[in-house]
């Protein structure tokens, strides 16, 4: 603190605090992008399951049974959708 009072490494000084809110930036941009990622991963493990094989009750003897697909519904899609929005969203606003 004394050598900045006499205009001694004000230079280096500058540079320090520029590194700690870089890398606090840099901190917030990670977390949200592990949070982007979670909820990314969360989302897939759940159209994964809702698009699942449901077998057919009408199974005969020794025949394979019939599949059917199911995919995602448009609310759960949409729902994914405004959750990564909202995070990126929030993020942004962290930063900025």
């Amino acid at each position: 603190m004394n050598k900045i009072q006499y205009n001694k490494h004000v230079g280096q000084s500058i540079l320090e605090s520029y590194c700690r809110v870089m890398e606090s930036i840099a901190f917030d941009i990670m977390a949200g992008i592990d949070d982007l990622l979670y909820v990314d991963g969360s989302t897939k493990q759940q159209a994964a399951a809702e698009s699942t094989s449901l077998y057919d009750q009408g199974r005969i003897g020794g025949t394979l049974p019939k599949q059917k697909r199911i995919s995602p519904s448009p609310s759960s899609v949409h729902r994914t959708s405004s959750i990564i929005l909202s995070a990126l969203d929030s993020l942004v606003n962290q930063i900025g």
